[in-house]
């Protein structure tokens, strides 16, 4: 989990908290040619969020496992609904370990070059060819063409099989 194809950041406005934290690396990551699909925080928004209603069919599970999905997640839900305007709980890394678990949940993906930006305003932004620009003339910057794509992008999710994968974890 890290990034965000195709949203704003939620650490400062272009970039997310992972590669905020370490873009040098996320960038020697990004450039190494491993087989890497990244999966943004944008996946854990929106629909994907846990509602108040979903919360509490978690906690009627009775487990410690739900019990402490919910509790330890309270400062998360706050940052969720108050400063990112959700509807809810996003929870980012479960959703990846869901596609990690099963490629299926991710249901659009394509691959693109993605850049991770070191410069001191978009620290951390994942810059993601999703037009494929780089590779057709003329090249309008010198640095930017032609670009082999690098990484496998993963624009959506299935919501509903989401959520039942993160119950059945959590029964």
């Amino acid at each position: 989990m890290g990034g965000a194809a195709w949203v704003v950041g939620n650490v400062t406005p272009a970039a997310e908290y992972n590669i905020w934290c370490d873009p040098e690396a996320a960038r020697i990551v990004f450039h190494s040619g491993m087989d890497i699909l990244t999966v943004g925080w944008e996946h854990c928004r929106g629909a994907a969020n846990l509602t108040p209603d979903e919360m509490e069919y978690i906690y009627s599970f009775a487990t410690e496992r739900a019990k402490f999905t919910i509790d330890c997640n309270k400062h998360a839900i706050e940052a969720s609904t108050g400063l990112q305007g959700d509807p809810g709980l996003g929870l980012p890394d479960p959703v990846t370990m869901a596609i990690a678990l099963d490629p299926t949940l991710c249901t659009k993906h394509s691959r693109h070059h993605v850049e991770v930006s070191c410069d001191e305003l978009t620290r951390g932004m994942t810059i993601v060819d999703e037009l494929h620009v780089t590779n057709t003339e003329p090249y309008r910057d010198p640095k930017w063409g032609p670009k082999t794509p690098n990484i496998e992008v993963c624009w959506e999710i299935d919501i509903k099989r989401w959520k039942e994968v993160l119950y059945q974890t959590l029964r």
